[in-house]
């Protein structure tokens, strides 16, 4: 049989939802390369958690739509990708599929998971189970769980829902395996709403760290590796969300309020009272008028300056992604005056950025003590990894373009969006090295190794490579024009200074003090301009050109001058050869203007 006419055997099995899983089967490993047969299978084993046979054809052509390039991945234009012949039939099942059809979100969900974690290991255990919520703007009134709260893709509080999630995670891989709709208040005891978009009798309000607390008992119920839950202050600073965590038995790195108290290294709330013999004995710790916790703000406050370490935690798409930590045990303090003994220490990790008025970020810990610092680091900033998946969720895969208003089909669009995530994180995983070239380790310089093209090198591979005496001016003069050449002009000028006390008529070597001087001022120039112009909380354009001496000083002597362009190197003689006022935004005095310069001689 020729290759045409088993695509078109292929075409019309997908078409056709009775006879399509047989023929998919046969043909699916002769026409396909190995990543397309690998997804073929992974569609299968999706289609087994569905029941009926007639949802695999739709399941297939929701998936491929969502992995197909275009615009919007609501359900209509994905129907004119995958069967543009048939668009309306197309979209009709596959609108009845998703809207409709009462299989399980979360079984598909399961597969997903199964999916990933089988290429995730080639990478390292599971590091993380993070937790995070997302937003997802709307408009109207009507859309299953919509009303107005925080929504975190706008930064403020606006009309959206909000889905409560759970992700596995490493340093390669992350992928979130449980999904729920966050039901506000409003709508779990307004009946008629429930019952307008088909929300289950059994879902009732939960905060959302209850929600997530559900999710974690599910992945622990269902076998998934444990691992520490990471989450953000959002969750964190919830004192049952963490001792509900700990009764569990899982560890947890959570973001903390700076307003949150806790006892410092070594102390603790006072024991109970001493029973006086008449009613019951007192059984809960207590606090005196002296002796009272401390905000984690204070506490940073305390810490020395020997406590602080540079930490770099990753690599980013600008360099190494690093900044100052500092961490201690301490005793959390919520109100433990209730307990009957004080809660065990924990590490507070402290984010502190060098050049911030304050520490901008805190986290506590149940990791054991011999914790490394890096490692706590590492995995309070893992939580970063969730925030890109679900940008590429929503701007690869639609998460956010379902155009439904129901519970179920939220919840199914969700759930076959993360499956096609899935595969697309597995196909990463199986490109992507166990270890980005770990079996190479720098050796350690020789003491005193000088690279050749450092200035030191150049200065003996000049002194080598020449029969000049040292203190001739040409001598001078070459090796000046190396340290130019190399980025050090403050050498550079210290040698054409001694090379024009030798020769001082000569006009080469006084062009290069030029050119040297100007470098050493331009950039000091620039920044007294900078933070001149930014005291009088002028708004300008930025200044991108080069900026000569007499140019800054005219700058500074008349502040609401700023010049554009001015001379550049050469010695050429400049005069100001226009001006255009400009009345900048929220300027308070007046005017700036700009001076354009052109050379005399033209």
């Amino acid at each position: 049989m020729r290759r045409p006419l088993l695509k078109r055997l292929v075409k019309f099995a997908v078409q056709t939802t009775s006879a399509s899983s047989t023929i998919w089967s046969s043909l699916k490993c002769r026409l396909s390369s190995p990543r397309a047969h690998r997804f073929a299978t992974y569609v299968d084993q999706l289609a087994t958690t569905l029941g009926h046979q007639d949802r695999h054809a739709p399941l297939r052509a929701y998936v491929t739509g969502l992995c197909l390039p275009g615009d919007r991945k609501s359900i209509e234009p994905m129907a004119a990708r995958v069967d543009p012949r048939h668009v309306r039939s197309r979209h009709q099942s596959m609108h009845h599929f998703i809207a409709d059809a009462p299989w399980d979100a979360a079984a598909v969900l399961r597969v997903a998971r199964e999916w990933v974690l089988a290429p995730m290991v080639r990478h390292g255990p599971v590091a993380a189970w993070i937790v995070d919520d997302t937003g997802f703007p709307k408009k109207g009134q009507h859309s299953v769980g919509v009303a107005r709260q925080y929504c975190g893709v706008l930064g403020k509080q606006d009309n959206c829902q909000v889905v409560v999630s759970v992700s596995v995670a490493n340093d390669a891989v992350s992928l979130p395996v449980a999904y729920q709709l966050y039901l506000p208040e409003s709508w779990a005891r307004d009946r008629r709403r429930r019952r307008a978009v088909g929300v289950p009798p059994a879902v009732a309000f939960q905060p959302k760290w209850q929600i997530a607390l559900g999710q974690i008992q599910t992945l622990q119920a269902e076998g998934v590796p444990p691992a520490p839950v990471v989450a953000d202050a959002g969750y964190g600073d919830t004192t049952a969300f963490r001792d509900t965590l700990t009764t569990a038995g899982l560890t947890y790195v959570v973001g903390v309020k700076q307003e949150t108290t806790a006892w410092p290294p070594g102390d603790a709330p006072r024991p109970p009272k001493r029973w006086q013999g008449r009613g019951r004995p007192p059984t809960r710790v207590r606090r005196t008028a002296t002796h009272t916790p401390q905000s984690l703000t204070q506490l940073a406050a305390a810490l020395p300056a020997t406590a602080w370490r540079t930490v770099t935690w990753r690599e980013g798409t600008r360099g190494a992604m690093r900044s100052r930590f500092a961490r201690l045990r301490v005793r959390p303090a919520h109100r433990d005056e209730q307990r009957a003994a004080p809660r065990p220490e924990e590490w507070l990790l402290i984010e502190w950025p060098r050049g911030a008025g304050e520490p901008t970020k805190y986290w506590l810990s149940t990791l054991p003590e011999t914790t490394p610092l890096a490692e706590l680091v590492r995995l309070a900033k893992l939580r970063c990894r969730i925030e890109r998946d679900y940008q590429e969720l929503k701007d690869e895969l639609g998460l956010d373009h379902f155009e439904g208003r129901g519970w179920r089909g939220f919840h199914h669009h969700g759930a076959l969006c993360i499956a096609a995530y899935a595969f697309l994180a597995a196909e990463r995983a199986r490109l992507s090295p166990p270890a980005p070239l770990a079996f190479l380790t720098a050796p350690r310089l020789p003491k005193g190794f000088t690279p050749r093209g450092a200035p030191e090198a150049a200065e003996a591979s000049l002194h080598a490579a020449t029969t000049l005496d040292p203190n001739h001016p040409i001598f001078k003069l070459q090796l000046g024009i190396m340290y130019l050449d190399s980025g050090d002009p403050h050498r550079a000028l210290s040698q054409f200074k001694q090379a024009q006390t030798i020769s001082p008529d000569n006009s080469l070597i006084k062009g290069y003090i030029t050119r040297a001087s100007n470098d050493l001022r331009e950039p000091a120039a620039m920044a007294a301009l900078s933070n001149h112009i930014r005291s009088l909380k002028i708004s300008i354009r930025p200044i991108q050109h080069h900026l000569d001496g007499q140019a800054v000083d005219e700058a500074l002597a008349a502040p609401r001058k700023v010049h554009s362009r001015p001379p550049c190197y050469g010695g050429t003689d400049f005069k100001p050869c226009k001006e255009v006022r400009r009345w900048p935004s929220r300027s308070p005095s007046g005017p700036t203007v700009h001076i354009w310069w052109r050379a005399k001689s033209s």
